[in-house]
């Protein structure tokens, strides 16, 4: 797994990993914010969480794959583990699922770290997100600390990029160039996705996924949200 490495020398600033949940008739955006001082101790800690889990005999899941909500939550999670003909079985799949709440519960347990998620019904996350940097953008600057964000992307979601030349110039406390990264390439994206995932079902509230109903408020307790925009 390639991971991404903070950047030395440059300015102390917070940092922020998005990744958005939902569906067709709702968006859901969810993520870490990270404190200048802690980012490379919350990689660290989650690249040895992903270690211990490779190595877990029950249930190995190679460190080199990504951990993904939606795949976790439907009982599947490696390679291993997808060929026709030979899905796991039930305890496996309850395993799969528990890994969400074994990486919400890491990151409950993290200093440094800050939990939320918005949402907003009939939008798309190009709308929400629209609607969320402002906010953001309110709160550093309060602060006095600046704050980039990295989204899951290719790089070429421009509706995500517009939202960052959309502040003002005076007044300006989130970094103007988004930063869009495959989550494959990022721990701390994927859990990103497991926190945007976490809060979309506990508003949804699929009753597939009712397992899953309390685990954001619960496991997450100090986090934000999931709150309308």
């Amino acid at each position: 797994m390639e991971v991404d490495r903070p950047t030395e020398g440059s300015i102390p600033h917070y940092t922020y990993y998005m990744d958005e949940s939902g569906f067709s008739g709702m968006s859901v955006i969810g993520w870490l914010a990270i404190a200048p001082s802690a980012r490379q101790t919350v990689l660290e800690h989650l690249l040895r969480f992903r270690e211990k889990l490779a190595a877990d005999p029950v249930l190995p899941i190679p460190f080199e794959w990504p951990l993904h909500a939606v795949d976790l939550a439907g009982g599947r999670g490696g390679p291993l583990h997808m060929r026709p003909g030979h899905g796991p079985d039930a305890p496996m799949k309850k395993a799969f699922r528990e890994v969400i709440a074994r990486v919400l519960d890491e990151l409950a347990g993290l200093s440094g770290v800050s939990v939320g998620a918005v949402y907003r019904r009939h939008a798309t996350r190009e709308q929400l997100y629209r609607d969320l940097v402002p906010l953001l953008n309110a709160r550093h600057t309060a602060l006095g600390i600046p704050a980039r964000i990295h989204f899951d992307g290719n790089g070429t979601e421009q509706g995500l990029k517009g939202a960052h030349r959309g502040l003002p110039d005076e007044g300006r406390y989130i970094d103007t160039e988004l930063v869009l990264e495959p989550s494959w390439a990022s721990p701390l994206l994927q859990a990103a996705d497991l926190v945007a995932y976490a809060a979309f079902q506990s508003v949804i509230r699929r009753e597939s996924r009712r397992f899953l109903w309390d685990w954001y408020p619960r496991r997450l307790p100090e986090a934000e949200g999931p709150y309308p925009l």
